[in-house]
């Protein structure tokens, strides 16, 4: 048995129905695709912390990119560099085994 419901295109739909129905998840009218992690809370909280004043520091996007001068007191309170800014020191790296 497949499910009663047609798709966009017209067609029928190939899916299985769910037990029970004669439709499959997608056309029951349910939860389709993975649930949002962003709550009414948390947009909130990062809504207000936006008006506040903070802002969300933007990942170094690759050479030639243009990058904002470095500054100290951050979130964390050092400056803001490369995350990987350690591959450009010039003193040597122990190896692991």
């Amino acid at each position: 048995m497949r499910c009663t419901a047609t798709t966009k295109q017209g067609t029928p739909c190939q899916n299985r129905p769910m037990a029970g129905h004669e439709v499959c998840q997608p056309h029951s009218g349910g939860q389709v695709g993975r649930r949002s992690k962003l709550t009414d809370d948390l947009e909130r909280e990062i809504l207000d912390a936006v008006r506040a004043g903070s802002y969300l520091p933007q990942p170094h996007a690759g050479p030639g990119s243009p990058r904002r001068p470095s500054t100290s007191g951050g979130a964390s309170g050092g400056s803001r560099t490369l995350p990987l800014a350690w591959l450009s020191s010039s003193a040597p790296r122990r190896r692991r085994r």
